[in-house]
């Protein structure tokens, strides 16, 4: 035994010897056939979801839904003119979704009214096959088409959008195509107030704050609309545009004891209600 375990220790530092000499060249080739992977024969997989137009509104988020029957279009953009737009519409031209061939739709946009900085969105929902593979990657010609308020003729004077001129924006749309679907649950809109037992003397208020999300995603630069059953509060501002977390914040006060409810709105979509009680 004594013999086997001399004759073995060369051979074991052999062992070793080769370990630490071509280890390390092993480990090398393993992680350039990762990288080749993922750099060239995956490359997709790296690419965020994205949109972009190149002139007019800022194209912020775009979103590719689809189930086994129906196919879901949504993007987020921002108003980043000078002047209101009206009647902003989205058309993507896709192939082989929902119809074999290329075909345009139309993604219709809520507000129909964008002021200059907030955000506006677009979905169109598609019926029938062929439906996109899901976590394959897509890109699309896209282009917006809108009413430039600050061409009226009378936008000055009356600030009045009538008679502006239909302009076009051509860009394009990428996207992962995900599970799931696009509807009005998408959006989601939660509204909290504190304290929610305030003193009635015009002076101390509840702090209101609205949190907007999108398909999951905070959605800045959105106009938020505060509202109440009550005409003898005061809420300020009356709107408000979300932040980079998607939150608006506002107060409300009152000199008259009451208890009232307080609600905020954002494209005619309705936050919760907040139960706010102002005491004597």
């Amino acid at each position: 035994m004594s013999r086997n375990y001399v004759n073995s220790k060369p051979k074991l530092q052999s062992a070793i010897e080769y370990l630490i000499t071509y280890g390390w060249g092993i480990l090398i080739v393993i992680i350039a056939l990762a990288a080749l992977y993922s750099f060239i024969i995956s490359p997709s997989s790296l690419v965020p979801d994205f949109c972009n137009f190149k002139y007019g509104p800022t194209c912020n988020n775009a979103f590719l839904l689809t189930s086994n029957t129906a196919t879901n279009f949504a993007i987020i953009a921002t108003n980043s003119l000078s002047f209101p737009i009206k009647n902003p519409s989205i058309t993507v031209q896709v192939t082989d979704i929902g119809a074999t061939g290329t075909r345009n739709i139309t993604l219709y946009c809520n507000p129909k009214y964008v002021q200059p900085g907030s955000v506006f969105i677009c979905t169109q929902n598609i019926s029938g096959s062929p439906t996109p593979t899901l976590n394959s990657f897509y890109s699309f010609p896209i282009w917006i088409t809108l009413y430039d308020c600050g061409t009226a003729p009378a936008w000055f004077s009356a600030r009045s959008c009538d008679g502006a001129l239909k302009e076009t924006y051509t860009g394009v749309m990428q996207a992962h195509a995900r599970s799931g679907a696009i509807s009005s649950q998408a959006v989601s809109i939660t509204l909290t107030a504190s304290p929610t037992s305030v003193p009635a003397n015009n002076l101390n208020y509840s702090k209101l704050v609205v949190n907007l999300k999108f398909a999951g995603q905070s959605v800045k630069g959105a106009t938020i609309n505060f509202t109440s059953n009550s005409s003898s509060v005061t809420i300020f501002p009356n709107f408000q545009v979300t932040d980079s977390n998607g939150n608006a914040i506002a107060y409300v006060k009152t000199s008259t004891p009451q208890t009232i409810w307080v609600q905020a709105y954002f494209i005619g979509i309705a936050s919760n209600k907040q139960i706010i009680t102002f005491t004597p």
